[in-house]
């Protein structure tokens, strides 16, 4: 049996098993003539060919008749079946850990862990995922799913934690914020290049694949440049913090007024939360959630048999004793900036810069600051005097470096 976690976020499902297999792909799928295609593949043909394409399975996770009738789906149940056999298929004799989001009702739940038995996988335990990603200071966990924005309080009472309550926002979902950026770029682009790419589902589909990776490099950098072909040539909108800032004002106010009460340290961005450090919120610092870390916790904690399938029920509380990580996640072997992986077993100079951060190998004379990593200790061997810099404590894959106002984030690249 291989253990493995499964987390549950129709933004980004994710499997992390304990002999390293780890996949991602987000809850969209069409339906082509040999079957039903999930993830990413999905996701590239959603907008020219929409009438075979779905992106609600999750959210409306159920057995009712799909309204228009596909070859190899009934139902909302069906979709999510076929991307659970795809994400668990590579994992052998999978024993699974269930991560779910509090917005998933107990008869959602019980079709989920009925899907998982199907494929077949077996199930050794359900926690909430709020609960799981949490450390000891998180009072309040926010996970952004595809059309929801879910905040999950939590409490502490003596040695434990439990989840005290959960708010759904229903406008604010990463498919709002696309549609808005979307609409936005389109604008620019009409006034500048008198050129619509929303006007044919080629350019839609174009522009909507661009959109992800200019929101990522936004989550750690103040602007992003989307580049779209057209008949006219290539045509580039830049985006700024400041930018999406007002433009998703009007879907975040709901946000705002949920988080006000709490200062940056105590909210966890968790699943699909990072993308709101994207357009300059009170939460641009606050930690993400470590889905490496979470996977190592939740293994603990089966081994341990704090969690276990005799009786099988959601675990909403944990004794804050037996909730802390055993171990430290994987050193990280790269520290990643604007797209580009900088190992971190030779020297790196950083210059803070206006519009981000600059890097270079070696160390250089002139630079703001130099950084080492041997094994999980992340050294500084040179500081420049009023340099604004937050160290991670470990220099673990999941990690954040704070240069200024910018974070670059730690992760472990395999034969690198």
């Amino acid at each position: 049996m291989t253990l493995a976690l499964l987390h549950i976020n129709d933004h980004c499902l994710r499997v992390i098993a304990e002999n390293g297999e780890n996949r991602a792909e987000t809850g969209f799928c069409y339906s082509d003539d040999h079957g039903l295609v999930s993830g990413s593949a999905a996701y590239e043909t959603a907008w020219t060919k929409p009438h075979l394409s779905n992106n609600r399975f999750w959210h409306e996770l159920n057995q009712k008749p799909l309204s228009r009738k596909l070859k190899y789906a009934r139902h909302h149940a069906d979709m999510a079946y076929a991307q659970l056999c795809r994400m668990l298929s590579s994992i052998s004799s999978p024993q699974v850990l269930l991560s779910v989001p509090a917005s998933l009702d107990n008869e959602q739940l019980s079709i989920l862990l009925g899907l998982i038995k199907a494929v077949p996988a077996e199930i050794c335990g359900v926690i909430d995922g709020a609960l799981l990603a949490a450390g000891p200071e998180h009072q309040l966990v926010l996970e952004m799913q595809l059309h929801q924005t879910v905040l999950t309080q939590l409490e502490k009472t003596g040695e434990s934690i439990k989840i005290s309550t959960h708010k759904k926002i229903p406008k604010l979902g990463v498919s709002a914020i696309y549609r808005e950026v979307a609409m936005h770029v389109s604008e620019r682009l009409i006034t500048t290049n008198r050129h619509d790419p929303l006007y044919l589902p080629e350019n839609q589909q174009q522009l909507y694949n661009a959109i992800p990776k200019a929101l990522s490099q936004m989550e750690t950098n103040s602007e992003a440049i989307i580049s779209l072909d057209t008949p006219a040539g290539v045509l580039a909108v830049k985006l700024s913090n400041d930018d999406l800032t007002k433009i998703l004002d009007p879907l975040s106010k709901e946000l705002y007024q949920g988080i006000n009460e709490y200062s940056p340290d105590e909210v966890l961005l968790g699943s699909g939360g990072g993308i709101v450090a994207a357009f300059g919120t009170p939460l641009a610092n606050s930690n993400r959630a470590n889905f490496d870390l979470m996977a190592q916790k939740g293994f603990s904690l089966v081994q341990s048999e704090t969690i276990s399938p005799i009786p099988l029920k959601r675990i909403v509380s944990l004794r804050s004793a037996k909730s802390e990580i055993i171990a430290v996640g994987r050193a990280a072997t790269h520290l990643v900036n604007e797209g580009r992986a900088w190992r971190l077993d030779k020297p790196l100079s950083l210059w803070l810069m206006n519009t981000g951060v600059e890097i270079a190998r070696g160390e250089m004379s002139d630079s703001d600051l130099i950084i080492h990593a041997d094994g999980v200790n992340l050294k500084t061997l040179y500081k420049k005097e009023h340099t604004p810099i937050g160290l991670p404590k470990d220099a673990i894959c999941g990690a954040w470096l704070e240069v200024g106002k910018y974070k670059l984030q730690l992760i472990d690249i395999h034969d690198a």
